[in-house]
């Protein structure tokens, strides 16, 4: 299966609501390709949807290592906080 392929495979997943095997599949294409950066931030807007903050949390912060100044991932990992913040009160 090539790249494109399983990309292609994980929005059909999620598409269908299938959050658990596309995370399974995200996780298989960022070990096989630790640089996707796309790989990356869809893993953590799965487990950002599934409830997973810290998980998401950690998968933008790989993003900010291969890309320090994605601002979608600040972005995103300000808005984790914010909900943290507020689970925490």
């Amino acid at each position: 299966m090539q790249m494109n392929d399983k990309q292609h495979l994980i929005q059909q997943l999620i598409q269908e609501n299938r959050l658990e095997e596309a995370n399974a599949q995200c996780l298989l294409l960022c070990q096989e390709q630790p640089g996707n950066v796309d790989a990356w931030f869809t893993m953590g807007f799965i487990n950002a949807q599934s409830g997973a903050l810290d998980a998401a949390a950690d998968n933008f912060q790989q993003v900010l290592t291969i890309l320090p100044h994605n601002a979608e991932a600040h972005f995103n990992l300000g808005k984790i906080a914010a909900l943290q913040n507020q689970t925490d009160m």
